[in-house]
């Protein structure tokens, strides 16, 4: 069955009651007539960031429940997951697989390697799109001693994917094929935008690699049956680019113009962005 146009609830795992099993109890009791589908936030064993530095999308974190709970929620109610594009856990089978045999290691073309750029200037780390404080970098040493540096966007345990390799693509489409067996109908794009990297550019929203990754994610999940939520903070015309190519945006502007027009009792601001919004 495809994705419903109604109401879903965004939620934690673990927020309304303690687990998914508390969480389909309060929804079915209390919401079934008022939503068709849930937005359930990151529910896999995560190291960092509330959920968004997953070791994998292939495993539910034991202290929210297992597959079983993920399952029965998507048999009445149209499911909404994260899928975390840009990053992976520093303690992930992979980056740990990395870290023992270095360049040896199946993984290793699977992160950013910093070195491989040559000399970044200081211009270049200025037109960089940062998250944090620092440079978005970090040094590893490998299990024989030596060093390396590896990109990372956000925090020091969320580790870039390089989607400049093959391998990039085939983890992606492992993890959508397997969210998708398990009943999932919209996969939210996390982050999406950081996963280009050109040095000499912002390094987000890079176009057009961006639009040519977006757009093999959003046919991958087509033929597994789902569709696409890209998540994006910037420029409204990111999200008209992301309409016309057949996926949902991700519209981050409506609460808070919502909440503006109740609080000030002025509807202005929300009638003039429902009319221009994407559709």
């Amino acid at each position: 069955m495809s994705l419903r146009n109604g109401i879903q609830l965004i939620c934690y795992p673990n927020r309304i009651g303690q687990d998914l099993k508390d969480l389909k109890t309060v929804v079915d009791t209390h919401l079934s007539d008022a939503i068709c589908g849930l937005h359930i936030l990151p529910f896999f064993p995560s190291n960092a960031d509330n959920g968004f530095s997953p070791l994998t999308h292939k495993e539910v974190d034991p202290a929210f429940g297992n597959w079983d709970d993920i399952e029965a929620l998507s048999a009445e109610y149209d499911l909404c997951v994260d899928l975390t594009v840009n990053h992976i856990s520093d303690e992930s089978p992979e980056f740990t697989d990395f870290i023992a045999k270095g360049f040896d290691s199946e993984y290793a073309e699977l992160f950013v390697h910093v070195d491989k750029f040559g000399d970044i200037s200081p211009d270049d780390m200025a037109k960089i799109h940062i998250r944090k404080e620092k440079e978005p970098f970090r040094e590893v040493t490998l299990a024989n001693g030596d060093t390396t540096r590896v990109w990372c966007t956000f925090t020091e345990q969320q580790i870039d994917l390089n989607y400049e390799s093959e391998l990039a693509y085939r983890l992606m489409e492992g993890y959508i094929a397997f969210l998708t067996g398990k009943g999932v109908k919209l996969l939210r794009l996390d982050a999406f935008g950081y996963t280009t990297k050109r040095i000499g550019t912002s390094c987000f929203l890079v176009e057009p690699e961006v639009y040519r990754i977006l757009d093999w994610i959003n046919e991958v999940a087509y033929k597994h049956g789902a569709e696409c939520l890209p998540e994006v903070h910037d420029h409204t015309s990111y999200q008209y680019a992301i309409a016309r190519r057949n996926m949902h945006p991700y519209g981050f502007a409506l609460p808070p113009l919502l909440l503006y027009s109740l609080l000030d009792a002025n509807s202005v601001y929300l009638k003039n962005w429902l009319r221009m919004c994407p559709r």
